[in-house]
């Protein structure tokens, strides 16, 4: 909810507060640098000094920066409410799934609990954009914001109540090095990946960051791998249950995020929707992933949570294949692979998130979640980077420029279709509907093979994840692990 309501307040923001491209970019990513730069070391915190008192300081953290919000008056004040919202993202999240198994040891009971916290996130989803604009609207942007500060006051209570305390002692020193190449690598990662998806960003900087993530990550693995007391046990992926369940929240986060990212821009600038009327047409998504997650515990009870994981994925595979090989100008066919990929979503989370709590030891509950949420963070900027990318790269390849216009207004048509409209907008009428046009094309053709294209990547990543866990053999329904031979 709270990343929706980002985005409906930023224009209204940056009408106010001014800040720079740099800045709006800080404004932006704050959040998810710092989220992933500290889900592993606040998972292994948790495990070690409890997970209940983390999640109360987690959500104590993300209530403050929330109220902060309605102070702020310059940029970087902006910036550093949105780290401090990541600092307190990143003790919520993993301490969220790891107290779910500790306090619901009946697999039922935790099935329908897992279910409940999908459940709560698809509300968000699609209530945020709504509650965010209603607020601007009616207040100013900052007060959209507190909408966390109700629930957190909500929140601190219940769970200092009915919560109990989790915790796993352990007796070996804490290790600072793990935790600032966690950190420095995490973000160095995600951050040249977002790079990686700016048409104006320098490629041999961006490759560079992410080449220096990927370095410093290797090095904390080979460190965690010798530690006796590690920070993260990279044994937990010697399980393949585990493993694939960390896999499919990659992959399908890859898949989800790059959708909605082109999806979002291809309503507006190809068939002429409002802000409004966009995000009216992705509902369907929302919409469906709530009622799949109703059907969750239903469907682990009946069927091997592998099963429904991996007809979640193949559902996601058949949403991305509508928009790619069906053209028409009705925009129902569109809603109906929505439909399908929110289900699908919601299939295919629900029932790795099972499998990732499940089959990691109680002792490392929070690495474990730490781990799952990074999956997730990676996987959604990776999306959108890689993604976005080519769809950019294909636009400009695509795009047909009339002979005869200036080179701004060239350059401008082949930088994005954005910039075409803003172009084609201050061109007389026989020029500038034929350039629009041509945008709208080039723009609708990209959109398509990226879907196609995503659509063959979760095919082959479906097909990857059954080849891994066919041999694996669950005792009980709801995905606890037996053998991983």
């Amino acid at each position: 909810m709270d990343a929706n309501i980002l985005h409906t307040v930023m224009p209204t923001l940056i009408r106010e507060l001014r800040p720079t491209a740099m800045e709006q970019l800080w404004i932006v990513n704050a959040y998810a640098l710092l989220l992933a730069g500290l889900l592993i070391t606040m998972g292994a915190l948790s495990d070690r000094y409890g997970r209940r008192r983390m999640l109360l300081c987690g959500l104590a953290v993300f209530g403050l920066a929330s109220l902060l919000a309605e102070w702020v008056r310059q940029p970087w004040q902006a910036i550093a409410c949105r780290a401090l919202l990541g600092v307190g993202g990143a003790m919520i999240m993993p301490t969220l799934l790891s107290l779910i198994r500790e306090t619901f040891g009946d697999a039922k009971e935790r099935t329908i609990a897992l279910s409940a916290c999908g459940m709560a996130g698809c509300a968000g989803a699609a209530v945020g954009p709504v509650l965010g604009g209603a607020l601007v609207h009616a207040f100013d942007w900052q007060a959209a914001f507190l909408v966390n500060v109700a629930i957190v006051m909500v929140a601190v209570p219940l769970v200092a109540i009915t919560v109990r305390e989790s915790v796993t002692p352990r007796v070996g020193t804490w290790d600072w090095t793990g935790v600032a190449l966690s950190f420095v690598g995490m973000t160095a990662l995600v951050q040249g990946i977002k790079l990686l998806g700016k048409p104006d960003a320098a490629a041999a900087d961006s490759a560079a960051m992410v080449a220096a993530g990927i370095a410093t990550m290797a090095w904390f693995v080979r460190r965690q791998w010798r530690s006796h007391d590690p920070l993260l046990d990279i044994r937990l992926f010697g399980v393949r249950g585990f493993t694939a369940g960390v896999a499919v929240y990659a992959v399908v986060m890859f898949s989800l995020s790059s959708t909605i990212f082109l999806a979002s821009q291809w309503l507006q600038f190809v068939h002429c929707q409002n802000p409004l009327g966009a995000g009216l047409w992705l509902l369907p998504a929302t919409l469906s992933a709530l009622l799949a997650v109703l059907a969750v515990p239903y469907s682990l009870a009946r069927w091997h949570v592998r099963d429904v994981m991996l007809a979640g994925m193949a559902s996601i595979s058949v949403a991305l294949f509508i928009p790619a090989l069906y053209t028409s100008d009705s925009l129902v066919p569109f809603a109906v692979s929505l439909a399908c990929l929110g289900a699908g979503v919601s299939l295919a989370l629900s029932s790795a998130t099972t499998v990732v709590v499940m089959a990691a030891p109680a002792e490392r509950a929070g690495s474990a979640a730490a781990l799952q949420s990074t999956a997730y963070e990676v996987g959604n900027v990776l999306g959108i980077a890689v993604v976005g990318s080519f769809a950019a790269g294909l636009y400009t390849r695509t795009v047909h420029v009339p002979d005869g216009l200036a080179a701004s207004v060239a350059r401008a048509v082949r930088l994005s279709v954005g910039e075409a409209e803003v172009a084609a907008a201050g061109l007389p009428q026989s020029v500038g509907v034929p350039l629009q046009q041509a945008a709208r094309v080039a723009f609708d053709k990209a959109f398509s093979l990226s879907c196609l294209l995503v659509g063959c990547a979760m095919l082959v990543s479906t097909l990857s994840i059954f080849a891994l866990v066919r041999k694996s053999r669950f005792h009980e329904r709801t995905g606890v692990e037996a053998s991983c031979s």
